[in-house]
């Protein structure tokens, strides 16, 4: 270790040392784990866990890692931390030069590496450096925000791979669906085991891959980033004896429009004849770029996008194919990655039969979403501030289970970023409501311009005067009637349409008399911020906004008057009550805008439906969940028939914004009246808008202590109003009284495992001082979490992180749980490493144990390239490297 490298060990080991002191004065416990926990409750959080923090202040100063330059604002974080513990006066403290000198100073000399030529071949480099290029552009940008003006590497948060089964958000089975379904989880109850994508990926026994997901779900951003890093990778390696990853991306609606088929349209960008007429070969075309043993990823982007449904078995039949023939020859160096929404069975089974497995992306968890919002506002200002308010928003909206959907989390945080003094909404319908109402303000501007310039070119001619206002004043119902081509009629040239459907309205005349009028008519489909050109045609920014405007399109065709004996009605309620797939949600949509459109005739439907069978009950129940205008006796008359209905209305009920549903749901969960199943579906839909509320009760059942609720359920504290309004300032509000008082609820906030850790230490704390036995029944109960081996190995690992706020004996308990998931060989090596982590922060006795088990973890035999690469990323302390 340098000389100036012992001076900042030596500077930040003085200033602990008074640190510390000052703390014992006030009476305050200090540790580093203490540390740890003030810097991440800062106004402006601090991520600084206490193993890295000892790595910079081991007992020997000669084992000491030196603090990255990138790590300079910790730092200082942790100087000027240590500087209030200690009372040092502000005119006596370092200045942030001097800190950021000593970081400096501190860092090891470091020899330059030897350059490698570069050895991929010109071909191939050119075209991943195009894929580096296109994976940075969002697939869809939102608004200017601050994060939508970041490339798409500096904002995407990579999802996992679900491995359970995937249900559709009708409630049917997602294999059943008639071409495209949605996908659901619940947060209640032990969750399904998930897999990054790279874990997937490196593992040669899952082969090709098939991820679905549901609208939105992040399908095309993870395949962009995916390509995108890779391609970097392969770009930047500085070690040829590394086989390469060499990938191919391409969207199902490029593969499926090219005359000579996938193999030609996948290897033509490497032949050596791009222009040429003869179809070329994949195998032939590319077994000269390919290094023994490289492997190349094939990846295909929204094969549910084609509309065309011959199109899209053809294109699924040539894929299998190529699938078939790769494994024919024994080729393992191909992998093939599709994504899709849930696709038909036949079609499915194709894929399968060829050797697909077939995988659900996950949507995003409660820690995805913060994440999310801390890269959006990342570089903002008050970025830290701005994220932590967005996500009291979501929590205040009751929006925490729509916003698991990517696309639905980016609208979000659009509208919240435009709006911040607007509450969010509570639904989807109303969300993309009101992201309508925000496009067409910031829009406004640029599409009267627009206008205005037609008008002036229309001046000398009435006819064409004329066509300019008819379309300034029905530009809406065009952008609708696009919507509806397509995702209903599927029409293949959408600005075609456009311009045939203004001749159909105002005669051939304007398109004659007005110059530039077919340029002009695509400009304002674009600027509606919904339509973007791209490749000189013109697509929906997302599928989802198009299946919004089309069902208001269709909406608007429907009688004024609800009559269940018309044609038309009974076409759509049939359509509604399939109870899965496309059509059904299509559906759905029309029958929801119309009681929006219609409220005073939604009534007569909704009164109707629920006099109907149990699929009409399902219809009504999802109207009523999504917001539509209903009277109270319909939502009482919903509530009250709600344990004879199908097991799907009870996740509407808990959609439902209505108090009375609030309290409905609250009594058939605590009520020993109730079936069990009865009780259980009833948690389950507590938990979509009252997490809290719904823990607190599973709590109850699990004593089998089923007490009816209080008469007035608003009166005190409710769990989620804590979480959304900070836990520190609401427990500042009221004394010890209070406390005890609340003390069931602050008992399951930290059964929640959603807390940071500096709010949970505060419960713990208060929970200790003021109801100790409550606080020994939630120990109890997390030591019975972090023992359950039936439980998936992060949960068991948040519930040790909760235990250890406890101290005294559940520390043994704690290390005992870490070190056996630490030595769990079924683990994936990154989740044992994180265990070693945590029993490390335990301190001795346990410090060798863990060092060896990270040294061994390292050496393990039959690690792949990725795991070795991520744990020797981890390597920090000197011990395990």
């Amino acid at each position: 270790m340098t000389e100036k490298a012992t001076t900042l060990h030596a500077e930040l080991s003085a200033l602990e040392r008074r640190a510390r002191a000052g703390r014992r004065a006030d009476g305050l416990p200090y540790s580093r784990r203490e540390t740890a926990k003030a810097l991440r409750a800062r106004p402006e959080p601090v991520d600084l866990n206490s193993r890295r923090l000892s790595d910079w202040l081991p007992d020997d100063p000669a084992k000491a890692v030196a603090p990255s330059p990138a790590n300079a604002d910790t730092v200082w974080a942790l100087v000027c931390l240590w500087n209030e513990w200690a009372r040092v006066p502000p005119r006596e403290r370092p200045s942030r030069r001097y800190v950021n000198d000593l970081v400096d100073a501190a860092q090891p000399e470091r020899r330059p590496r030897p350059t490698v030529a570069p050895t991929l071949p010109p071909r191939l480099r050119a075209l991943l450096e195009r894929q580096s290029t296109l994976s940075e552009d969002w697939p869809y940008v939102l608004h200017e925000g601050s994060g939508s003006l970041l490339p798409l590497s500096m904002i995407h948060v990579r999802q996992h791979i679900d491995l359970g089964m995937e249900t559709d958000i009708d409630g049917g089975d997602a294999r059943g669906s008639d071409g495209d379904g949605d996908q659901h989880s619940r947060d209640l109850g032990p969750a399904p085991r998930s897999l990054p994508l790279d874990a997937l990926l490196s593992d040669d026994a899952v082969g090709h891959l098939l991820l679905e997901a549901g609208p939105g779900g992040g399908k095309s951003s993870l395949l962009a980033r995916l390509a995108g890093d890779v391609s970097d990778a392969l770009l930047r390696r500085d070690d040829p004896r590394q086989p390469p990853v060499i990938p191919l991306w391409a969207t199902a609606s490029a593969l499926s429009a090219h005359p000579h088929g996938v193999e030609d349209a996948l290897a033509r960008p490497l032949s050596d004849d791009h222009g040429g007429e003869e179809p070329v070969r994949f195998h032939e075309t590319v077994a000269d770029l390919l290094p023994e043993a490289g492997r190349w990823l094939l990846l295909v982007d929204s094969l549910d996008e084609l509309p065309d449904p011959n199109a899209r078995a053809n294109l699924v039949h040539r894929l299998a194919r190529l699938a078939r023939e790769t494994a024919a020859q024994s080729d393992e160096r191909v992998r093939i990655v599709i994504t899709s929404r849930p696709m038909q069975e036949p079609e499915r089974r194709l894929l399968e039969m060829a050797g697909f497995a077939a995988r659900t992306l996950a949507p995003f968890d409660h820690h995805q979403l913060r994440e999310l919002a801390g890269r959006w506002f990342g570089q903002h200002e008050h970025g830290g501030t701005l994220a932590a308010e967005f996500l009291r928003q979501v929590d205040l909206a009751r929006l925490r289970d729509l916003v698991r959907v990517p696309l639905l989390a980016a609208v979000a945080i659009a509208l919240y970023e435009a709006w911040p003094d607007r509450a969010l909404p509570s639904n989807q319908y109303a969300l993309y409501e009101q992201y309508r109402l925000y496009l067409t303000a910031a829009k406004a501007q640029h599409r009267g311009s627009r206008l205005g310039r037609l008008a002036t070119l229309s001046l000398r001619n009435p006819s064409a005067a004329a066509a300019v206002r008819f379309l300034e004043q029905n530009f809406d119902d065009l952008l609708r009637e696009v919507a509806h081509a397509a995702r209903v009629m599927k029409a293949p040239d959408l600005h075609q349409h456009a311009i045939d459907w203004l001749a159909r309205k105002l005669g051939p005349a304007a398109r004659v008399s007005i110059p530039g009028w077919r340029d002009a008519v695509a400009g304002l489909l674009t600027s509606t911020g919904l339509i973007v050109s791209r490749n000189g045609r013109l697509r929906f920014l997302h599928i989802s906004f198009a299946e919004h405007l089309a069902a208001e399109h269709d909406a608007r065709l429907l009688p004024v008057e609800f009559s269940p004996l018309a044609d038309s009605w009974q076409e759509v309620v049939l359509g509604a009550t399939r109870l899965r797939g496309r059509r059904t949600r299509h559906a759905m949509a029309t029958l929801l805008h119309y009681c929006h459109l219609r409220p005073l005739s939604s009534a007569a439907l909704l009164s109707w439906l629920q006099q109907g069978s149990d699929r009409h009950h399902r219809v009504a129940a999802r109207l009523l969940a999504e917001g539509c205008p209903a009277s109270a006796e319909h939502v009482r008359d919903f509530l009250e028939r709600l344990p004879y209905l199908p097991a799907e209305c009870w996740e509407s009920a808990g959609h439902l914004a209505d108090e009375a549903a609030y309290e409905m749901l609250a009594f058939y969960a605590s009520s020993s009246a109730q079936h069990r199943t009865t009780r259980e579906h009833a948690l389950e839909a507590l938990a979509l808008r009252h997490p809290g509320e719904a823990l607190l009760l599973r709590e109850r059942l699990g004593r089998e202590e089923f007490r009816p609720r209080p008469e007035s359920p608003s009166t005190g504290l409710h769990a989620t109003a804590v979480v959304g309004t900070g836990v520190e300032s609401v427990l500042e509000g009221f004394g010890p009284a209070d406390v005890r008082d609340q003390a069931d609820i602050l008992g399951a906030m930290i059964l929640t495992g959603e807390l940071e850790p500096a709010d949970r230490a505060a419960i713990a704390q208060a929970l200790c001082a003021s109801a100790p036995d409550r606080a020994r029944q939630v120990a109890d109960r997390l030591e019975t979490l972090a023992r359950d081996t039936a439980r998936t190995p992060w949960a068991r690992h948040h519930a040790v992180e909760a235990l250890l706020e406890f101290g005294g004996s559940y520390v043994g308990t704690a290390a005992a749980v870490l070190l056996d998931l630490a030595t769990r060989p079924d683990l994936a090596p990154l989740d044992r490493w994180d265990a070693a982590e945590s029993v490390l922060d335990l301190g001795a006795p346990h410090t060798e144990h863990a060092r060896r088990i990270m040294r061994a973890l390292t050496r393990e035999p039959g690690l792949s390239a990725g795991d070795l690469f991520d744990l020797q990323g981890r390597t920090h302390r000197p011990g395990p490297a």
